[in-house]
């Protein structure tokens, strides 16, 4: 594997489990607001001043993608071990049938 594709790889993979953590324990997130906004919203307060309270629901996806991606590209650097592979390719293989005792 190449080190981009393992680094992207585990990024990836990082950002995944920041958001099943949030998902998990609850983290509320504020885009654009301020420290108090957000503790404001942790007490019980007031929704984020002057900042947008990022929804539970964004998470999921922002899990269910980046993991994804980080499981396709693992599975692609397997299958280049192994060599299994599938072919996406539209021109046909050529077969060779070997024959034991004939040359």
């Amino acid at each position: 594997m190449k080190p981009a594709t393992k680094i992207a790889m585990i990024l990836l993979t990082l950002v995944a489990l920041a958001h099943l953590w949030r998902l998990v324990m609850g983290v509320p997130v504020v885009i654009g607001g301020d420290v108090a906004a957000l503790s404001d919203l942790v007490g019980g307060g007031a929704v984020g001043r002057g900042g947008w309270v990022v929804p539970m629901w964004v998470s999921v996806f922002g899990a269910i993608v980046p993991g994804g991606l980080a499981f396709m590209m693992y599975k692609e650097h397997s299958w280049r071990d192994f060599g299994d592979r599938p072919s996406l390719s539209l021109r046909p293989r050529r077969f060779t049938r070997e024959v034991s005792g004939v040359h």
